[in-house]
């Protein structure tokens, strides 16, 4: 059965130019040439990180030890998708009918998940101190 991505966009990787594709549970990206590509399921990953090139250098390391490099200019779109589905797969969202007092918790956890990958982000270089604290902002509303 063919299943349809959630999110898509343009990114180039080591391999050459194409697109990814985020699934439920994993992402795949695809040349556009030649139509190959390669599968990372997001229970896998183990650290994302993010290097400043001309374009924004997102490095993705798995359990197994590989590291997939992944280009874009905006890179935060693709944190964002990534994050999201990292914390489905692993267990870590919110549950749609769960207890109330439960969803909050996680929601504060979720929260501060992501402040922390922001200051990473920050102490890394690869967010000025006015996207840090834009972004920042942006979680505690």
């Amino acid at each position: 059965m063919y299943k349809q991505p959630i999110e898509k966009m343009v990114c180039d990787s080591d391999y050459g130019d194409g697109g990814i594709y985020f699934y439920e549970t994993y992402l795949e990206w695809t040349n556009r040439d030649s139509g190959k590509g390669f599968k990372i399921e997001y229970k896998n990953i183990i650290d994302v990180d993010v290097v400043l090139t001309h374009k924004k250098k997102v490095m993705i390391k798995t359990e197994k030890g590989n590291t997939w490099n992944l280009y874009l200019y905006k890179y935060e779109n693709l944190l964002e998708i990534l994050y999201k589905q990292m914390d489905l797969a692993k267990g870590k969202a919110d549950a749609p009918n769960g207890d109330v007092v439960a969803e909050a918790s996680e929601a504060k956890e979720s929260d501060l998940e992501k402040l922390e990958r922001l200051a990473k982000l920050h102490e890394s270089g690869a967010l000025s101190d006015e996207e840090f604290q834009l972004a920042k902002d942006k979680i505690l509303k």
